[in-house]
């Protein structure tokens, strides 16, 4: 069985609309982002970072964010679709604009 390390990142300074997102929405949208991945991935790493990318208008977005690694046993016709549903709720729960989806085939064992 394939197995993959799966990494979404994402900010958490700005919202979409390059409005400050608050510590409280921060903390709540972290939550909920981690109850998502529990559900669909049984577990995450989650880890603080400071980032820049050039959004779709043209502007350097430099920001706070955050790097939430999933392992897992890797299925094509279902971990897209738990891809997609991580994207969304990311989105959703920050007001992100994008995230950053990395796939990486990996060897790992929980001992």
């Amino acid at each position: 069985m394939n197995k993959t390390k799966i990494e979404f990142g994402f900010g958490a300074g700005m919202d979409k609309d390059q409005i400050p997102v608050s510590p409280e929405c921060v903390k709540h949208g972290l939550d909920w982002i981690k109850k998502v991945t529990v559900r669909l991935f049984d577990g995450y790493t989650l880890t603080a970072c400071e980032g820049g990318w050039r959004n779709p208008a043209g502007l350097l977005v430099e920001e706070p964010g955050f790097t939430l690694t999933i392992y897992t046993s890797f299925t094509p016709s279902v971990t897209p679709t738990k891809i997609d549903i991580m994207v969304d709720a990311i989105k959703q729960a920050l007001r992100q604009e994008a995230v950053c989806v990395i796939q990486t085939p990996v060897n790992f064992e929980i001992l």
